[in-house]
């Protein structure tokens, strides 16, 4: 399902992070995980808070969080509203995102 949404907003084009910076030359490459994780993250947020604020969206997502320290065990926590009343917590169940990654055809 959380694949299907980050499908989702690639094929609409949703799917680029755009920086103006006034650096001239190349950025090292070596550390550009710590300036790019944040960023997806990011991303990956505004396209599940999205969705949530869409009132009986398809994937029953209803409230997102984003994880607020580097520590914290989950970058995005997702809370999807159940369908079936017999289930443990009938209102909602909540998933975690740790780890986004998306394979370009």
């Amino acid at each position: 399902m959380i694949n299907t949404m980050v499908e989702e907003a690639f094929k609409s084009g949703n799917n680029q992070i755009i920086l103006d910076t006034n650096i001239h030359r190349e950025f090292p490459l070596d550390n550009i995980n710590k300036l790019a994780a944040p960023l997806i993250e990011s991303w990956a947020a505004n396209v599940f808070g999205n969705i949530s604020k869409i009132s009986g969206n398809k994937f029953n997502l209803i409230n997102i969080e984003v994880g607020a320290n580097r520590t914290d065990l989950a970058d995005v926590v997702l809370q999807f509203k159940r369908t079936n009343a017999e289930q443990l917590n009938p209102l909602y169940t909540t998933g975690s995102v740790d780890h986004i990654q998306h394979r370009i055809p």
